[in-house]
C-alpha cells in the first residue's frame, strides 16, 4: 500500500463518539411506547399475542385488532395502541401519546375515541377499562387508568391513591368484580420491586453514583416527590434546581444541593445527609 510501511496500520480519522443527549428537541415518536406497554403487560403476565391467531393470545396492537368483527364495525379503520381481552366480550382500551403532558389526552381519547364507540355499538362486547400513557423513553413514562361503573368512567385507584402503572390480570378481576374503582389492600408481588430495584440501580450507576451511596441518592430523590412531583419536561438545569428546592421543603435539616448541574452526572450525596 502506497505510503504505508510493512507492519504499519493505515491511519484514518478518528471517529468521536457519540454522546447521547439526556434530553432531546426532536419530536418524539409514539413508537417507543409500543415496546414500553407490551413489555409492560407481558411482565404483569398478560399473553401479548393475538388474540385473533392465537387462542391463548389477550392483546390485539394497532390494526390486529381489526380482525375482531364488533371492534371493527365500531372503530372503523381507528385503532388505538394496544386493546386488551380481557374475556370474550370484555375489553381494555390501552392509548399511547409522545409527550407526557398529553397524559390527559391519551386518556381522553381511549374513552372517547374508541371505548364509547364500541359500547354504542350494538352486541355484547363492551369496553370496561381506559388507559392512557403518555412519554418517551428518554423521560419515561405516565399512566392512568378509568374503569366503567355503573355507567361512569372514574379513575382507577389502588388503596386510595391513583392507579399510575399499567394492571394485572389479577388487579383487573378484583377490580371488575367488585364493581369499584378502587383496588383495595392490594400488595405489589415481591418480583415488582425487585425488577424496580434493579432498573433503579442500573440507572444510578450509569448516572456514576457510588453503590455505597445509592440508597441515600433514592432517598433524597423521594423526598424531593413527596409534595409534587418536580416536572421532567424542562431543561436539565431547571430540573436539578426544581429537586433541590423540593428537597429543602421536605427535609429542613438539609443544607446543600443534593444535585448538581455543573457535572455531566448527578453530583454524590453529601456525608451531612441524614434519613
Amino acid at each position: 500500500m502506497p505510503g504505508v510501511k510493512k507492519g504499519q496500520k493505515k491511519k484514518g480519522k478518528k471517529v468521536s463518539p457519540v454522546i447521547k443527549p439526556l434530553f432531546f428537541d426532536a419530536k418524539e415518536s409514539e413508537v417507543e411506547a409500543y415496546g414500553f406497554i407490551r413489555d409492560q403487560l407481558r411482565d404483569f403476565g398478560w399473553n401479548v399475542r393475538d388474540p385473533s391467531k392465537i387462542a391463548t393470545g389477550q392483546v390485539w396492537t394497532q390494526n390486529q385488532c381489526l380482525a375482531h368483527g364488533h371492534i371493527k364495525a365500531a372503530l372503523g379503520l381507528n385503532r388505538p395502541e394496544n386493546i386488551v381481552k380481557l374475556s370474550e366480550n370484555r375489553l381494555w382500551i390501552i392509548e399511547a401519546k409522545a409527550k407526557r403532558n398529553q397524559l390527559d389526552t391519551a386518556l381522553s381519547e381511549a374513552v372517547n375515541d374508541y371505548a364509547l364507540p364500541i359500547n354504542n355499538t350494538p352486541g355484547t362486547v363492551s369496553a370496561v377499562l381506559a388507559t392512557g400513557v403518555a412519554g418517551n423513553e428518554e423521560l419515561g413514562y405516565l399512566i392512568r387508568t378509568k374503569v366503567l361503573v355503573g355507567g361512569a368512567w372514574k379513575e382507577v385507584t389502588i388503596n386510595g391513591q391513583t392507579a399510575t402503572g399499567l394492571l394485572s390480570p389479577q388487579q383487573t378481576k378484583t377490580l371488575l368484580e367488585s364493581n369499584d374503582s378502587d383496588i383495595h389492600d392490594f400488595v405489589p408481588p415481591q418480583l415488582l420491586f425487585l425488577k424496580a430495584a434493579e432498573r433503579i440501580n442500573a440507572i444510578l450507576h450509569i448516572g456514576g453514583i457510588n453503590k455505597n451511596e445509592r440508597a441515600k441518592t433514592m432517598a433524597a430523590l423521594l423526598l424531593s416527590v413527596i409534595e409534587e412531583p418536580p416536572s421532567l419536561d424542562t431543561k436539565l438545569s431547571v430540573l436539578i434546581h426544581d429537586i433541590n428546592t423540593h428537597l429543602y421543603i421536605s427535609s429542613p435539616r438539609q443544607t446543600r444541593p443534593i444535585m448538581s448541574n455543573s457535572k455531566p452526572h448527578w453530583s454524590r450525596p453529601f456525608k451531612s445527609y441524614r434519613i
